[in-house]
């Protein structure tokens, strides 16, 4: 897919974002889990130095760029940007989540490797970085039944000044956003640390080694992030995942428990235990948590809609219409739990339901692809 990088020129007040910031995930009140199972050593595993490294060819080219006598009234950020945005068409957007030399070499990546690639920039010319949160529809599912969300982020540059310079009212400097283009159903969720950024590396490398079946290499990605945020609930649900696929439920389970002690409300790893349960035969207790999936106050739209494909894919089609309506009920805007709770009714043999809720996604899609797709979608219901 290719999609080319969009960087926000326009000015934006610090204290907008900035207010909002908020952690990426609730430090654990236990002590980190470490019972897990044996798996081979695994040495090729980047360091957190490594994920930012330039070669010296890489590092000339942007100097020479940023250092060009005709930028010389620019700030340093917008230096930064402009050359980050003449890469222009040339980088696309692919899944790989790549360090900041490849990202460079190969001009494409996802939104973290253009994150990575801009910290490594910026790092060279004294540009000081933030990185935001931002919740989008989950991309990585594992055997068709198990979803893992994949965040998105991107990057907010500046060039650091004084308090005096920009007022004691303001959070922090203007600066530039670094992004590709919106597909219009993100939420931004706010700015995460360094360390949490870094770990957010280690979990995409280990959802791609997980759906690739690499599960030594899966395993020691899991721990690399772990070490930069212990107990990440999105880090411990795949390590319940990768355990339940090489046979080890028993561990799976425990990890289930241990995550869910500090997270009682996370939508997605209570569904994954669920299912654990189920595929185990404990039907009383996989219903008792589908239950209790239900009363959950979670306020992301996402992750009930993440719980949602789980449930359809799984064939549970009553309880994947009652998760896609909880995502509607906190985003009515949203046209993604309108779909979901469609095709789940017509699933269920429910037509008629099928086409109101239809109707209703076309309404209140985001782009013009989306509303021609809900259009022959309600054309094929109406003809039923």
């Amino acid at each position: 897919m290719n999609t080319s990088i969009r960087v926000i020129f326009a000015v934006l007040c610090g204290a907008l974002l900035g207010g909002c910031a908020s952690q990426d995930y609730a430090q654990p009140r236990q002590a980190p889990y470490t019972d897990y199972a044996s798996f081979a050593a695994t040495p090729d595993i980047p360091s957190a130095d490594a994920i930012h490294q330039l070669d010296s060819n890489q590092q000339a080219r942007f100097l020479q760029y940023f250092h060009d006598p005709a930028k010389a009234e620019l700030p340093p950020h917008r230096r930064l940007a402009q050359f980050i945005a003449s890469f222009g068409e040339a980088f696309t957007f692919y899944d790989d989540t790549l360090t900041a030399s490849d990202t460079f070499t190969e001009e494409r990546g996802n939104c973290l490797s253009l994150a990575i690639l801009t910290t490594a920039l910026a790092e060279l010319v004294d540009v000081e970085v933030q990185f935001q949160l931002v919740e989008s529809i989950p991309v990585y599912s594992l055997e068709g039944a198990i979803t893992l969300k994949q965040q998105h982020v991107r990057s907010y540059i500046y060039t650091p000044v004084t308090k005096a310079a920009i007022g004691s009212n303001i959070r922090r400097p203007p600066g530039i956003t670094i992004d590709y283009f919106p597909s219009g159903d993100e939420v931004f969720v706010g700015n995460i640390s360094r360390q949490q950024y870094i770990a957010m590396f280690y979990r995409n490398l280990a959802a791609e080694a997980l759906i690739e079946g690499r599960h030594d290499r899966g395993f020691a990605l899991l721990q690399a992030s772990l070490e930069f945020a212990p107990d990440h609930p999105d880090a411990l649900n795949m390590m319940a995942v990768l355990h339940r696929r090489v046979g080890d439920s028993s561990r799976a389970e425990k990890i289930y428990r241990h995550a869910i002690v500090d997270n009682p409300e996370n939508v997605s790893l209570l569904k994954n235990y669920q299912l654990l349960l189920a595929r185990q035969g404990r039907d009383s207790e996989s219903e008792q948590l589908s239950q209790k999936l239900l009363l959950l106050e979670d306020p992301s739209p996402m992750n009930w809609i993440a719980a949602g494909d789980i449930a359809f894919e799984q064939g549970e089609y009553r309880q994947a219409k009652a998760l896609y309506r909880r995502a509607s009920q906190i985003a009515p805007y949203m046209h993604n739990g309108y779909f979901g709770q469609a095709r789940s009714s017509y699933m269920l043999g429910d037509i008629d339901s099928a086409e109101t809720l239809m109707a209703q996604a076309r309404d209140r899609a985001t782009d013009d692809q989306r509303q021609r797709l809900y259009e022959s979608k309600l054309s094929a219901l109406t003809s039923h």
